[in-house]
């Protein structure tokens, strides 16, 4: 369930997926052949730890040559509280074997271990992480809800590491202040070559939802002021949105669903 997928140049395929059955986790696997050998020893990898229960919403980052794997993805720990996790995989032979990096335990992303619920996190990566100087490698966004009642007050925050070894405090990435609380969702990241990041979210601020956008040059230290990409002024809702940019970071596309003609479009 909740698969995620992406794909290099040459038909090399790769997917992240979570279990909910006797072998509960998350897993990954990966192709060179469109698929073809996916479930083929020794190809599938358990991603997890298996100390979280009820994982979902992995999502998966690549590296420009396939040679090194992100996921992370949203889990309960032993208290019932959902927080997102975060492990990698490195290439180590011309057989397709990948070795967890983070053998031991999974990295835990969200700072708050009482409170706060944490899921539907996404994953965004530069090409070549790791190999860039300070500059973020990976940023991992997700839905942040305060208090049992997610229309109280979700936020979606943020948290980004050169390498994936060591990550910063958390970060919230839309606008709106504790005071006048309001519910986003659905968030998007994406990390161009040069370590900047960019953003988009749905947003309830006005009543309805709309899509918001952002983006930050100094790995999260600012943010520019978030601007509404779709044009209505109605109280039709937009949401669900993806996010694609391009490696350098120029070229930004965004697409929703749009109720303002009645119909989901």
């Amino acid at each position: 369930m909740y698969p995620a997928i992406q794909a290099k140049e040459g038909g090399a395929l790769f997917i992240a997926w979570a279990n909910r059955n006797d072998s509960e986790g998350v897993y990954f696997s990966q192709s060179n052949d469109n698929g073809s050998s996916f479930w083929a020893s020794p190809v599938l990898y358990r991603v997890d730890n298996a100390s979280q229960t009820k994982p979902q919403y992995p999502d998966i980052g690549i590296s420009s040559s396939g040679h090194d794997v992100v996921i992370t993805w949203s889990a309960k720990d032993a208290n019932d509280k959902r927080n997102i996790y975060f492990n990698a995989f490195e290439y180590v032979s011309k057989d397709k074997i990948y070795n967890k990096v983070y053998d031991e335990n999974d990295i835990r992303i969200n700072d708050d271990t009482t409170g706060d619920s944490c899921d539907k996190p996404r994953i965004g990566n530069r090409n070549n992480f790791g190999g860039g100087g300070s500059k973020p490698g990976i940023a991992i966004v997700w839905e942040n809800t305060q208090g049992t009642d997610p229309v109280d007050d979700t936020d979606i925050l943020l948290d980004r590491s050169v390498d994936g070894s060591s990550w910063g405090v958390d970060i919230q990435v839309n606008d709106d202040s504790e005071s006048s609380p309001s519910r986003q969702e659905a968030p998007q990241v994406a990390v161009d070559s040069n370590g900047d990041m960019f953003f988009a979210w749905a947003d309830k601020a006005s009543g309805n939802w709309d899509i918001y956008s952002t983006y930050s040059l100094d790995a999260g230290q600012t943010f520019k002021d978030a601007i509404r990409f779709n044009d209505n002024s109605g109280s039709s809702d937009q949401y669900g949105p993806s996010l694609y940019l391009s490696a350098n970071g120029k070229h930004v596309c965004i697409s929703w669903t749009d109720e303002r003609d009645d119909d989901a479009d």
